[in-house]
Parts: structure tokens; C-alpha cells; sequence
């Protein structure tokens, strides 16, 4: 666990140095035009479209709509739920399209973090469809897996004085699933999607705090929304290359 504190701190401090390298400053520029265009639309969607979605809920139910701060308290409730779920729809989405070009930024970060070191990087490229399908699978898997547990956390946290318990074990599963797929675009590489599974089960704290600064760093406006999936990109990189090295001296 502490190791795993460690390596996510270092990684950020020696990732960022490579944003603007020029070996992959395309990369970034198609990524942040992606990123800014479908965080846009999606979000602007969710509020627009919430209040048709809370007259649908609450249209019929005369004992709410009749009651002013009821009717408001309803409409803030899923626009902020709702903008939740979609979020997680948005990054899963996101993360399956943008895949093969994470994965190029990933293996350039790669090639660049072992030759600061004097190291030749291991071969490993993976061609870009067969990254496509790898994230279809991992991304789907792990939508599905983290919607259930999300939806259970979601219901047990409106029960008073220890909902917010639940509220915050939810947000650390969705952290822990955010640090997975950051991760998979390095994994993808050196392991099979099964041998993965088992390589997450080992790391999971590495998983968790990479998602965990992902989430603090991803709610400021526009920049985290934009910069952040590449930012964790050559974060979790460069963290992996760290946990690769180990586990070869171990």
C-alpha cells in the first residue's frame, strides 16, 4: 500500500515533464479536441434534458409537484445523479474510442521513461485494432461491473445519518475502476486480458490512488476534463514501467 502511494506520487511528478514533448504533442492536441467536444455536449445534454426527465418522475405525483422545495430538491437530485451516471458512461465511452491513441501516447511515454533510465524499452507495441477490441472488452466488463455496485451504493446512501458511508465507498469504487482503465492502456502490452485480472487483483491499490488523484484533478473545470485523461495516461505509464522493473528484481 505504500508502495503503491509512492509510485503514484513519482509517477505524476516525472509524467508531466512529457506533456508537451514533441514526439507526441499531436496526440495530445487530438485528444484534448476529443475530449473537449464530447465533454461538452454530453454534460450540456444531461442539464438540459433533466428537467424533462424529472416532470416524467414527478409529473403524475401530485403530493410533489405541488410542493415547491420538494419539486426543487428533486430536480437537483438528478441533475446531480444523473450527471453522475453519465459521467461514468462518458469515461468508459471516451476511453474506448480514444484507445488506440492513448495507447501510441503510452508507448511513447514508455520508450522515453526507459531511455532517461539507459534502458532499450521491451517490444511490446500492440496493434491498434487489437487495442480497440482489448478496451471494448476490459471497459465493458468493467462499466457493467462498476453500474451494479454504483447503483446498490447509490440506493443504501439516501439512508440517514451513515448514507454518506456508502457515498464515499462508491466513490472509491469508481476511483479503484478509473485506475484500472488508466492502467489497461499500458497492461494491454505486457498481459493477457485474464492474466490482467489477476495482475489488477494484486494491484489494486496502485489502481485505486491513480484513480483517486484522477477524480481530485479531473473535477476542475475544463483543463481536468480535457488534460486528465492524458495526464493519467503517462502517470499510470510510468507507474506500471516502476511495478514491471520490480517485479523483475523481486
Amino acid at each position: 500500500m505504500i508502495n503503491a502511494l509512492i509510485y503514484t506520487f513519482q509517477s505524476y511528478i516525472q509524467g508531466l515533464k512529457y506533456f508537451f514533448n514533441r514526439k507526441i504533442i499531436f496526440y495530445i492536441f487530438l485528444i484534448l479536441l476529443i475530449g473537449g467536444i464530447t465533454a461538452f455536449y454530453t454534460f450540456t445534454l444531461v442539464w438540459n434534458e433533466s428537467d424533462s426527465l424529472l416532470k416524467m418522475i414527478i409529473g403524475n405525483i401530485d403530493w410533489i409537484s405541488d410542493r415547491g422545495y420538494l419539486s426543487t430538491a428533486f430536480e437537483w437530485i438528478i441533475k446531480i445523479f444523473g450527471s453522475a451516471f453519465i459521467l461514468i458512461l462518458y469515461r468508459y465511452f471516451f476511453y474506448i474510442i480514444c484507445s488506440p491513441i492513448l495507447s501510441l501516447i503510452s508507448e511513447e511515454i514508455e520508450r522515453l521513461f526507459y531511455l532517461s533510465k539507459g534502458i532499450i524499452a521491451p517490444k511490446n507495441e500492440l496493434p491498434l485494432i487489437s487495442s480497440f477490441w482489448r478496451s471494448l472488452r476490459m471497459n465493458g466488463r468493467n462499466l457493467f461491473i462498476e453500474l451494479s455496485i454504483t447503483v446498490i451504493l447509490f440506493l443504501l446512501s439516501i439512508i440517514p445519518i451513515v448514507g454518506f458511508i456508502f457515498a464515499a465507498i462508491s466513490s472509491m469504487v469508481s476511483a479503484y475502476f478509473i485506475g484500472v482503465s488508466n492502467f489497461d492502456i499500458s497492461v494491454e502490452r505486457y498481459y493477457k486480458f485474464d492474466t490482467s485480472l489477476i495482475w489488477y487483483s494484486m494491484h489494486r491499490f496502485d489502481a485505486l490512488f491513480q484513480g483517486i488523484v484522477y477524480m481530485i484533478i479531473f473535477w476542475i473545470p475544463v483543463i481536468g476534463w480535457m488534460a486528465m485523461p492524458i495526464i493519467s495516461t503517462m502517470t499510470t505509464t510510468i507507474h506500471f514501467c516502476k511495478l514491471f522493473e520490480a517485479s523483475k528484481t523481486s
